[in-house]
């Protein structure tokens, strides 16, 4: 469930920001999408570990270098952007991003409920 929620937070957050252009309005969904976002990774991992339990080494590794190419190919894709697009390309992305990963969890929980319950 926080799965979908974080997620869902993040996606209203980032088009409260698009769409509000005020600095309290910028400021509260700045602080909402930095929240959703911190404890996502730590439970992806938890669910990851869950579905493949005889494999968790692998699974912990295949989630952490998913992360870690995340972390370098993403700073360079949305600075490419930017100067090329505009900031608010970079935007548009997150917010695709957010939906995929709505759409995505809500499979894992169907998932994870047909398999563990």
């Amino acid at each position: 469930t926080v799965m979908i929620v974080y997620p869902l937070i993040a996606l209203l957050s980032l088009l409260a920001l698009i769409t509000w252009h005020n600095p309290v309005a910028t400021l509260i969904s700045s602080f909402l999408i930095g929240l959703s976002t911190a404890g996502i990774f730590q439970i992806a991992l938890t669910v990851m570990t869950e579905f493949f339990r005889k494999n968790k080494g692998t699974t912990t590794s295949l989630v952490n270098i998913a992360a870690s190419l995340s972390f370098i190919l993403m700073p360079l894709a949305t600075g490419g952007m930017s100067k090329s697009l505009g900031i608010t390309s970079v935007f548009i992305l997150d917010i695709a991003i957010a939906v995929v990963s709505i759409l995505l969890a809500v499979f894992v929980a169907y998932r994870y409920k047909k398999v563990f319950y």
